[in-house]
Formats: structure tokens, sequence, C-alpha cells
């Protein structure tokens, strides 16, 4: 297992860490602003209409769409974490 100066001076070595520190951030920024917030009102909506998603099947398409916004601070983390970049 690296310590934690290991990890540092490996991705101050190199462009690509820097590169990938940078996107991090990003991500995290994206995680705050937008990631949370759009995951907890999803997530509100998700509880609130699911159960009728039994009854009514017109509701799934949004159902499974306001999964996906459920989902969305997982996937901001993931990105933060593996330092993707947006495009």
């Amino acid at each position: 297992m690296l310590s934690i100066v290991q990890v540092i001076g490996k991705l101050i070595g190199d462009m690509a860490g820097a590169a990938g520190i940078c996107w991090s951030l990003i991500w995290l920024l994206l995680l705050l602003v937008g990631g949370w917030p759009i995951g907890s009102l999803c997530a509100g909506f998700y509880l609130l209409l699911s159960p009728f998603g039994a009854c009514i099947e017109a509701l799934t398409p949004l159902i499974n769409l306001l999964e996906q916004g459920l989902k969305l601070p997982l996937t901001c983390a993931l990105n933060l974490v593996h330092q993707k970049p947006l495009c």
C-alpha cells in the first residue's frame, strides 16, 4: 500500500497527474453544485411517485428518469475518484 507522500509525489511527478487533479476538482465542483441538489430533488420525487408506478404504467419512463437523476451523485463521485475528463 502506498503512503500519501508517495501518492502525492507520483501525481506531482508527471503532467498527467496534474491534469487528473484538475479533473478531480472539476468533478468535485460538479458534485457539490449539481450532483447532490439534483440527486436530492430526484430522490424526493422518486419516493413520491414510485409506488404509483405499479398502478399507472405511464409513470414508468418518468420513474426511470428520476432513478438516473438519483444516481447522478454516484456518477460524479466515481468520475472524481478515477479522474476522468468531461469529454
